[in-house]
């Protein structure tokens, strides 16, 4: 299927039912989907080829709610602190590939579900990793 994330993904399986069955396969899914994976292939900065920015939604308690109750904007959240299940967001994944020097911010931006996001998390760690260096470099 072709969704640029997990909670869209569920929207579209839900919505190819009509209306009237709608919540009846909301229930049915959340009971027995395990997961949803998501993956992009984006140009490499680092070298000619592409590389994979990926998503993973596990289903726990909270999830199997979300779907449950058609509350899919909730989802992005409970992925982000799902952690512990195993669960990362495409923005996590994007910030991971762009810390590895393995993407573009440009194109980090262009597939992120919250590029400010995004682009605050990566300015954060270049400033952690340069703080680091300037240590290691003055004994400190």
């Amino acid at each position: 299927m072709h969704t640029n994330d997990a909670p869209t993904a569920i929207g579209r399986i839900i919505d190819a039912f009509p209306k009237e069955g709608q919540q009846f396969v909301a229930s049915q899914l959340a009971w027995s989907l395990l997961g949803v994976v998501c993956q992009f292939l984006l140009p490499r900065s680092d070298q000619p080829g592409l590389v994979l920015a990926t998503e993973l939604m596990t289903v726990n308690s909270g999830i199997e709610a979300c779907i449950r109750d058609r509350r899919f904007s909730q989802i992005p959240g409970l992925m982000q602190i799902g952690g512990s299940d195993g669960m990362h967001t495409v923005d996590d994944s994007l910030i991971e590939l762009l810390l590895a020097h393995r993407i573009s911010l440009m194109d980090a931006m262009a597939h992120a579900r919250d590029p400010n996001f995004v682009k605050d998390q990566f300015q954060q760690a270049l400033k952690s990793q340069r703080k680091g260096w300037f240590a290691g470099m003055f004994g400190k």
